[in-house]
């Protein structure tokens, strides 16, 4: 979970930023209709859950005075399942549409990418609810799927623009 301190402005902002340009990516490729609508929806998601993500973050102090969820940090967990739930699926699209265009390479990636990110995600989601055996490693966990997740939303917008 994203708990900012004071100085946690610059992170809800550029979570807002990058939110932003995952979406107009994802419109840009619409209009130019390089993909059907499914697609683009599928990868504009994470870029909506980025910009609720840095609406609703919660401040340090809100997330360490009280053991019940406030609602701005539910707020936040809900902007972040288009992000952890949206990426996976999105993957998994690209690399059932891969497999029937005999492209081998990104339905390895795609497939792996989308398995990396969801399971990731399962065991940080775990860890924060309290799992012991995961506790001590969930924000390794949730880095690993961020930048998994990202990753490959990267390299399939970039791969849909050359397209």
């Amino acid at each position: 979970m994203l708990a900012v301190g004071p100085d946690g402005w610059r992170q809800r902002v550029n979570f807002v930023i990058v939110g932003g340009i995952y979406c107009a990516a994802a419109v840009c490729l619409r209009h130019r209709r390089v993909h059907e609508p499914l697609t683009a929806v599928l990868l504009a998601a994470p870029g909506i859950g980025l910009i609720g993500s840095g609406l609703f973050a919660p401040m340090a102090t809100e997330s360490a005075e009280s053991s019940s969820a406030t609602q701005v940090e539910i707020l936040h967990n809900v902007s972040a399942l288009p992000i952890f739930l949206g990426i996976p699926a999105a993957a998994v699209r690209s690399a059932r549409l891969a497999a029937e265009r005999g492209q081998t390479g990104w339905l390895i990636y795609s497939a792996g990418s989308g398995a990396v990110t969801a399971v990731c995600f399962t065991l940080f989601s775990a860890s924060f609810a309290g799992n012991d055996r995961l506790v001590r490693v969930g924000g390794a966990l949730q880095r690993i799927s961020i930048v998994t997740g990202f990753g490959w939303l990267t390299a399939a917008l970039r791969r849909c623009k050359r397209s």
